[in-house]
């Protein structure tokens, strides 16, 4: 290894857009892709330039030191003097490179060093460990299969996501940043330290360009739409993805596993649980005889019939998803087939080989992992997928997808054109495992929309993978709790409908409390499924009798709350939002809720406080600007101060509503959304004792098509000390849901005057309105 910093850099050319600076070894471009948007490249000694097609000429200007891009909202000043860029807001500075060293390079890295304050909150970088905020730690950027992870501590985890946003504690403006590669990396926050260059920020690739995106919001909730739309938009989910999702190993991995399969909906019945969905895992695909998994089989001493199986699943209301792997062991009986196909990943001209999961836990066999670059891995494994759904599953379940091939200079095809994987980066294959995933999906049943979930993920998976989850936690209350900042922050990343293995997938079965508090935590979550590995046997909502009637509340609750989830689902689908927020995503203007790791905002009208130890109390931050509602007690909170409040077990964690919220329900018991007729819609609202006005778009369509039309209704409230006035607006109409009527209710306790503007009805309290 050869540091080098490049020093000397001048302007090279008249060119606008983009700027172009070099020293006849390095060359650096910086382009202007819109008033708030940057995207600066350092193309190392060697590497070929490719200019990109821009059509804005920004106005620069030339400085004592260097020049000036000045766009409508902001200023980004280059430096020749010890070169480095620094991005201005309001005369703030809010990014500013480490000058005389930002763009160290070597033979094979490229590196990114940046000033760093104590203003500086950084947040993102996909699926974290705990707490939010990343400040003073030091992250690789890699995804490995870290089962039983300490959800504080263990790093790398699943995810491959090099997006941040920095928020400035005194301005509270924030900014994102985007280093657009998939290779591994390290993240440094502040964590490393040096006394001749003070506090700073580095970021290393391995990578011999350096490609970043610098982008303003100020706002967090702008800043994650421009990602968004420079990278895309979330998938939207399938409704029933929303319900209660079952799972466990245990199923599959029983030599009756198809009688214990048949038999769960009675056993949902019996204890009066909704249910949507089951998952499949992979001891469907066991060799009877070797114990090998192999994918795109089917083990018929285990599944004697599974046609019959999945019809069982689907006339009682349940859905279901097949797990499958990136992977054939050498002895699967189509390794030679796909080999012939060029379908594996290589090393010269032969497979790769690896060593990887085969059998029960902790085997392995030599084995290698499909190259989805390739027309015939691509080939191999998109008619895997339709096999299986014309079995009869539902979706797909990209599982063990973290591709970890040991060696950088085997290669993948890259359509006949090959590449180390280590430079182009093992996220290419989660990313093109996703995608031949969700193709074969469409081309299988092109009008129903694809329900693909995947655990490693990485920048434009989301396109394609619609859910994903924290992967293979621990049954303990540490899990429990410091899981909640991990999916806040990858909801901060682009994936929205991020959930956790309630009860915990690694260890000993939880005990009873802790089962049901971790219930009570997921019923709030995008993806909300139980799912485990246990020699003990199979993690059930009716595992623990005496307990099976919170469990069943806490269910039903959620099935309640899917109208108002599915409209965040549109809203993330549409810009990218994240569905469960930290509290600084909504009150960014509050500087106590930077630090708030362990509550969260659901949308934004529901603050959630789950309780995540053995207590009976939780104490809270109610953010300032606005007053709270506690759905529990019925009483109004002012913001701005802390609060403890009494949960008793019973109780799904502590629930406060935001003055103005407008939460639509369905108020029916369900037993799934398959079976279940969704003809009656509630929408609660909650006005303080003073006058305000809020808004909400209700969005729902048929649930499950590819392109379904659309019925879009903008309800706006109005409200004093003695009349509350509502606003229906219909945006779009084509398609016409079941329920005709929405029953607008006030707490209890609230008897002002319910009027409907547009026809003059008035009734208190309780009023209903036609659609």
């Amino acid at each position: 290894m050869r540091l080098k910093i490049p020093f000397g850099l001048k302007r090279l050319s008249d060119s606008l857009n983009p700027l172009e600076f070099g020293n006849g070894e390095s060359t650096v471009h910086i382009y202007t892709l819109d008033n708030h948007l940057f995207r600066i490249l350092h193309y190392t000694p060697a590497q070929p330039i490719h200019k990109l097609d821009t059509t804005i000429k920004p106005t620069v200007q030339e400085t004592e030191d260097g020049w000036t891009i000045a766009t409508v909202v902001c200023e980004l000043k280059i430096s020749l003097d010890g070169f480095g860029v620094q991005l201005f807001y309001k005369n703030q500075l809010l990014f500013g490179d480490l000058l005389n060293r930002a763009y160290e390079y070597d033979t094979d890295h490229v590196h990114h060093y940046r000033q760093h304050n104590q203003d500086m909150i950084y947040l993102g970088l996909g699926e974290r460990a705990s707490p939010l905020q990343l400040n003073r730690r030091r992250f690789r950027m890699q995804c490995l299969d870290s089962m039983g992870y300490d959800p504080e501590r263990t790093d790398p985890l699943y995810k491959h996501v090099p997006f941040h946003l920095v928020l400035n504690r005194e301005t509270k403006d924030c900014i994102g940043l985007f280093y657009n590669t998939r290779a591994d990396g390290i993240f440094d926050f502040g964590c490393e330290v040096d006394a001749l260059w003070g506090d700073y920020t580095v970021v290393k690739t391995q990578s011999k360009v350096l490609d970043y995106y610098l982008f303003l919001g100020p706002s967090v909730q702008s800043v994650i739409q421009t990602f968004a739309h420079l990278t895309s938009l979330p998938a939207m989910v399938p409704k029933y993805s929303l319900g209660y999702l079952a799972s466990a190993m245990g199923y599959a991995e029983a030599e009756n596993a198809q009688e214990l399969i048949e038999a769960f909906p009675q056993e949902l019945i019996k204890h009066r649980i909704p249910c949507d969905l089951l998952h499949l895992s992979s001891g469907y695909t066991v060799d009877p005889q070797t114990g090998a998994r192999n994918i795109f089989t089917w083990n018929h001493k285990r599944f004697p019939d599974p046609k019959r199986m999945f019809r069982t699943l689907k006339d009682n209301g349940v859905r279901t998803v097949a797990n499958v792997k990136p992977w054939l062991l050498c002895k699967h009986p189509q390794y030679q087939r796909v080999q012939e196909m060029n379908g594996f990943v290589k090393n010269g001209d032969r497979p790769s080989e690896t060593r990887l999961w085969s059998a029960g836990p902790g085997a392995s066999a030599s084995g290698s992992y499909l190259d989805f670059t390739s027309h015939g891995g691509r080939l191999f494994w998109k008619q895997g997928i339709k096999d299986l759904l014309d079995v009869g599953i539902d979706g797909v379940w990209n599982d063990n997808n973290e591709m970890s091939i040991q060696d950088d200079d085997h290669t993948i095809d890259m359509s006949d054109n090959p590449q180390p994987i280590g430079l182009v980066g093992r996220p290419l294959l989660t990313l093109e495992m996703a995608k031949a995933s969700h193709e074969a999906m469409i081309e299988h049943s092109p009008s129903t929309r694809p329900y693909l979930i995947t655990r490693s993920s990485c920048v434009g998976a989301q396109a394609f993978a619609c859910q994903t989850w924290s992967g293979d936690n621990r049954s303990t209350w540490q899990s429990l709790k410091h899981n909640i900042p991990m999916g806040l922050m990858a909801g901060l990343s682009l994936m929205p409908h991020y959930g956790h293995d309630v009860g915990g997938f690694y260890g000993p079965r939880p005990e009873p409390e802790l089962f049901v508090r971790w219930v009570q935590n997921g019923i709030f979550h995008p993806r909300f499924c139980i799912h485990s590995w246990k020699t003990e046997g199979i993690t059930t909502p009716w595992m623990y009798p005496e307990y099976v009637h919170i469990i069943r509340d806490a269910i039903q609750w959620r099935y309640k709350l899917i109208p108002y989830l599915y409209c965040l689902a549109f809203e993330s689908a549409s810009n990218g939002a994240p569905i469960i927020r930290p509290l600084l995503y909504d009150f960014q203007h509050d500087p106590q809720t930077f630090d708030k790791s362990f509550e969260f905002m659901l949308g934004p009208w529901l603050l959630v406080a789950s309780v995540v130890e053995q207590a009976s109390s939780r104490t809270l931050y109610l953010p300032n600007g606005t007053k709270w509602f506690d759905f529990w007690q019925k009483k109004w909170y002012d913001g701005g101060k802390s609060v403890v409040v009494q949960v008793p077990l019973e109780q799904h964690g502590a629930l406060f509503l935001k003055s103005g919220a407008i939460l639509p329900i369905n108020p029916k018991a369900q037993r799934s959304t398959l079976l279940d007729i969704d003809d009656q819609r509630t929408v609660l609202l909650y006005p303080d004792a003073n006058t305000g006005v809020s808004s909400f778009t209700v969005t729902d369509d048929d649930g499950v098509s590819l392109n379904s039309m659309k019925w879009q209704l903008e309800i706006t409230m109005t409200w004093n000390t003695t009349t509350v006035t509502i606003v229906c607006d219909k945006l779009e109409s084509g398609y016409e849901p079941k329920y005709r009527n929405l029953v607008f209710i006030l707490p209890d306790g609230d008897e002002r005057l319910l009027v409907d503007q547009k026809n003059g009805r008035k009734s208190p309290r309780e009023l209903v309105i036609q659609t």
